[in-house]
């Protein structure tokens, strides 16, 4: 069997063997024996760097319907491989954490084999060439994301968090559905790399504005894109391994893995561009809007993790921009807003996975998450807070951290956009770096947050009193990892660059010379505007911080009636629907025998008649038939009108004697008829 099969197949195979044998593992042992199987693959996976660097790829098809042209296809590129390194490395350290995050009073093994099932349908998404087989995994990403984020399902806000989710990602999931289907209605297949193939025969296409449209639907509601992103801080209700891994490095990604996978596809359309770029600086803009608002750690949390989604995506916006200009000095400037994309994914996967972690150690040991009720916790718990600092540092965009790296890239990719003259981008062009670097402030104050109302101050009486220590050595380990990472690639970032996001680049342009898109990465381009941009994000940050008391009272955003927020029209939605399922339920189900019987004939006589008329069984030529007979047009009234009669009888009694009679008139009319 071809290894990339396998490593589809392997979690989903120890997923369904974790209830058969959990009751030979003990609660101490099941964790461990899980955490092998992200542990092996991730180690699988490296071996294929070097070769997927120089160029290769590897793809291997099983043939599943072949009549309908389903064909479980895997492909594993670039592109693909970033993602599932993500998917099995990140697996690995939240599988690592969990073995001491989580209480042996748990039910570990549904856990675990939620997680599993969940590992499984995320590298079917990014290995899968077939729409379909795509399709498939990506809806079985909602399934096992809902059974996670309600693993604590006798919490009400638990399952409330995970209906939400399942109920907005999978309705993305359908609209994308029927932008594959008019994708292969278009080309005549359903390969991804045919379709890139073919692009010249599809482009013209009627369908060609929907289907993007679809697509891309799809994709916003997966990676909590506005207005689809109310879901995530709901799921935030989730146990924080799972925070750590679906809503930081995994799940929300598989929205910008597709918007990737598709660039090839509709990149170089204004519509595709203005969307994407669009909805990502909203995002952007939105998401760290709303995080300086919070007062629970996760919920911060969330809403960060919005905001730096809609960076990652409105990076790739700008950087499909260079497919419209096909390869020319031009068109490299824009390629490197993609690389910076694949970039900030992989950072803010490290510093967001830690971050998440971090919270769960405070929650673990202090016991809230409310940052009203901490602070001081430097002192008892140094490592945690050099934790919070190294991620929150880095997210803000500060050096010496990764984060600095991709966001000064993000700085200079808004810049550029704003110089071109397509698009509508000569009047509208320049709002790209202004709200990049307002939102980019907010991110500042929330970073600060997280780290100074948390971890500086005085520890509050009620906390003090519970004798604060450092987490066990083992919930450490993980997100000691993460932010090692975080300062590693900042002062080796042209590794991951040239092993990583290089051959990813040619995945997103094909027919681009791949070395001339890769720019290398450097930590100090003198003092450039990008620079001033950081500096003034540094100083305005501050400044709100301080007067954060001052400002947050009169904020806009809380002047809103809260009939009129997402939250709000999504809940009155749902409420509307069930009411009006309810209502016309209770309609139809009164437990009334006759009315049931009307609906069953109305029903019956309903599809027979369609049929006859479709089928022109009705069109009788009269002028050749013979001539009726008075007893015969005696016997079909009666026939009619003991059938009409039988639908309103009161007993059984009378309906039996109806029907009979009815029946014995037929009888007697064929047998006239036979003679």
């Amino acid at each position: 069997m071809p290894i990339e099969f396998v490593i589809i197949l392997l979690p989903f195979l120890v997923a369904s063997l974790i209830p058969i044998f959990h009751r030979f593992l003990s609660k101490n042992v099941i964790g461990w024996v899980v955490f092998i199987i992200p542990l092996s693959l991730f180690i699988i996976l490296t071996t294929f760097i070097p070769r997927i660097s120089n160029g290769e790829t590897f793809s291997n098809t099983y043939e599943w319907i072949p009549s309908f042209n389903i064909n479980f296809t895997t492909y594993l590129d670039g592109l693909s491989l970033i993602f599932s390194l993500l998917i099995t490395g990140i697996g690995t350290l939240v599988v690592f954490y969990s073995n001491f995050y989580l209480s042996k009073k748990e039910s570990l093994r549904h856990f675990y084999c939620y997680l599993l099932l969940f590992m499984g349908a995320m590298l079917g998404v990014v290995f899968s060439d077939n729409l379909m087989v795509l399709y498939a995994f990506w809806e079985l990403t909602s399934v096992s994301s809902f059974l996670l984020i309600a693993f604590w399902h006798y919490r009400k806000a638990s399952r409330a968090g995970a209906r939400k989710s399942m109920t907005i990602t999978v309705s993305g999931g359908i609209a994308m559905l029927a932008g594959f289907l008019m994708l292969y209605t278009m080309s005549g297949t359903l390969s991804i790399r045919e379709i890139i193939g073919n692009l010249g025969a599809i482009s013209e296409h009627d369908l060609f504005i929907p289907a993007l449209v679809l697509v891309l639907l799809g994709a916003f509601t997966k990676s909590a894109q506005f207005p689809f992103h109310i879901w995530l801080p709901d799921a935030m209700e989730a146990p924080t391994p799972v925070s750590a891994y679906l809503h930081s490095a995994t799940m929300v990604k598989a929205g910008i893995y597709v918007v990737a996978r598709f660039t090839p596809i509709f990149g170089g359309e204004s519509t595709w561009f203005w969307l994407i770029t669009g909805v990502g600086l909203i995002t952007l803009f939105w998401g760290s809007f709303n995080a300086v608002k919070q007062t629970d750690l996760k919920a911060i949390l969330a809403f960060s993790t919005v905001s730096q989604l809609g960076l990652i995506m409105s990076l790739l916006g700008i950087g499909s921009v260079a497919l419209y200009f096909g390869y020319s000095t031009e068109s490299v400037l824009y390629t490197q807003a993609t690389f910076a994309a694949l970039f900030h994914l992989i950072n803010h996967s490290t510093f967001k996975g830690a971050l998440f972690m971090m919270v769960g150690i405070v929650d673990h040991e202090v016991g809230t998450r409310d940052i009203r009720r901490l602070g001081g916790l430097m002192s008892f718990m140094p490592v945690t807070f050099t934790i919070a600092l190294i991620g929150s540092f880095s997210m803000a965009g500060l050096p010496p951290f990764n984060g600095f790296l991709s966001k000064e890239m993000f700085f200079t990719a808004a810049i550029n956009i704003s110089n071109l003259d397509i698009f509508s981008l000569d009047s509208l062009g320049v709002f790209i770096p202004i709200i990049a670097w307002i939102a980019s402030i907010f991110t500042f104050v929330y970073c600060l947050i997280v780290v100074g109302r948390t971890f500086t101050g005085k520890v509050k009486p009620d906390i003090k009193e519970r004798g604060l220590h450092e987490a066990p050595f083992g919930m450490l380990v993980s997100p000691l990892i993460l932010v090692a990472l975080v300062i590693l690639i900042f002062f080796f970032p042209n590794v991951i660059g040239n092993y990583l996001i290089k051959p990813a680049i040619t995945s997103v342009y094909p027919t681009f010379p791949v070395d001339e898109m890769t720019p290398r990465i450097y930590a100090w381009h003198g003092f450039n505007l990008e620079l001033w941009m950081t500096i003034g994000v540094v100083i305005l940050g501050i400044v709100l911080y301080k007067l954060m008391k001052y400002w947050t009272s009169i904020c806009l955003i809380n002047a809103i009636p809260q009939r009129l927020t997402l939250n709000s029209m999504y809940e009155g939605f749902i409420t509307t629907g069930e009411n009006l399922s309810g209502n016309i339920t209770k309609r139809y189900m009164n437990g009334n025998l006759t009315s049931y019987f009307v609906y069953i004939y109305v029903f019956f006589v309903a599809i027979v008649a369609v049929y006859f008329i479709g089928s022109g069984a009705l069109d009788w030529d009269l002028s050749k038939g013979a001539k009726a007979e008075h007893y015969e047009l005696i016997l079909v009234f009666v026939m009619m009108f003991a059938s009409i009669s039988l639908i309103f009888a009161k007993s059984r009694i009378s309906t039996v004697f109806i029907n009979g009679f009815s029946l014995l008139h037929l009888l007697f009319y064929m047998e006239q008829l036979r003679h």
